[in-house]
């Protein structure tokens, strides 16, 4: 989740039980800033007189406009989702806390969030209404429904990250090594702060890249390769991109070493690569994070085991996002109450 966003609400329109009312709206789940969400068996339900400190979110749904807003000391912003006519069907409350404003860069990222969640609802609007056949892109779509739902977000951003790499050039690359492979030599020469930077750059230039070629040729845990990095870049060649767009992480022929990956990536953070301000390392960062996340999921449907939906006797379920490590990414249950 992004850094200044404290937790996100997710609220969904519905017809009032008052008659000659116009709707409520239903607290779905709520998401805090680690990525553990809750999801509720039975929706609270907010009525639109009875609850004057989400008035708020109310004048989004009924604007579908976003609304900013401040609250008992916290600040929102609330952003509706919307259907093909543009009326709201729901909100996305997140709240920054005691922020004025997202930094410009945890904006631009909570922009892309909002518009892969928009297309995710179109898709699956357009489906329900006919508009449109299922488009199935990646083999786990076809286990099921839920699971499908599941993993749209991803797929989206998937398929947004490959459109992105496939509009790079071969230079966006070479300036990447170029810059990686410049001789320690010159930056001794630099402050201790810089050549600092250089060698945090460094790293997170060989990790990721290392990271990606594994997904792609993860023949390579065995190989000597992998441990020399004038030998391993050489997988950097004009077939990646090709390779990377073409890659299906939930595909059966598909097996990776997940935690070799995972020591290649999660080790860095999302604010060194907002740092480094480079665009190969932006989309690489992405994709290999959403590809963890995707083999994840499909590694728990291949286990049997189901998605994190409330029994009976549960009042809701808490549910990690993939690739976590809060509660060894297991799906866990509030007590009986």
């Amino acid at each position: 989740m992004i850094p200044g966003i404290t937790a996100i609400t997710t609220y969904f329109i519905e017809p009032c039980p008052e008659q000659g009312s116009d709707y409520v709206l239903r607290n779905m789940m709520v998401t805090g800033p680690l990525g553990l969400t809750e999801i509720h068996k039975n929706p609270p339900t907010i009525f639109r007189k009875t609850c004057i400190f989400r008035d708020f979110v109310f004048k989004c749904t009924d604007s579908s406009e976003v609304v900013l807003a401040s609250v008992c000391g916290e600040n929102h912003i609330v952003i509706p989702l919307r259907e093909r006519t543009g009326e709201a069907l729901g909100a996305l409350d997140f709240n920054i806390g005691k922020s004025k404003m997202l930094f410009y860069r945890e904006f631009k990222d909570l922009q892309k969030m909002i518009k892969v969640t928009q297309a995710a609802c179109y898709e699956i609007l357009d489906e329900l209404s006919g508009e449109i056949k299922k488009h199935r892109v990646l083999e786990i779509e076809n286990a099921g429904e839920v699971q499908r739902a599941g993993v749209l977000f991803f797929r989206i951003m998937l398929q947004e990250l490959q459109e992105s790499l496939q509009r790079l050039t071969a230079m966006n690359f070479v300036s990447l090594l170029l810059y990686e492979s410049s001789p320690l030599a010159q930056s001794n020469s630099l402050p201790d702060s810089e050549s600092q930077d250089w060698e945090a750059n460094a790293k997170l230039i060989r990790d990721i890249l290392t990271g990606v070629i594994l997904f792609i040729h993860p023949e390579l845990e065995l190989s000597s390769d992998l441990e020399n990095w004038d030998k391993c870049k050489l997988y950097l060649n004009r077939h990646l991109v090709e390779n990377i767009c073409a890659f299906d992480p939930t595909a059966k022929n598909v097996e990776v070493n997940l935690k070799l990956i995972g020591e290649c990536i999660r080790g860095h953070s999302r604010m060194e690569v907002w740092k480094f301000g480079n665009i190969v390392m932006e989309y690489l960062y992405h994709w290999s994070h959403i590809c963890v996340a995707l083999t994840e999921l499909n590694k728990k449907r291949n286990s049997a085991i189901t998605p994190p939906l409330p029994s009976k006797t549960d009042s809701c379920v808490y549910a990690k996002m993939p690739g976590g490590s809060l509660l060894g990414n297991e799906v866990k249950k509030r007590p009986k109450t």
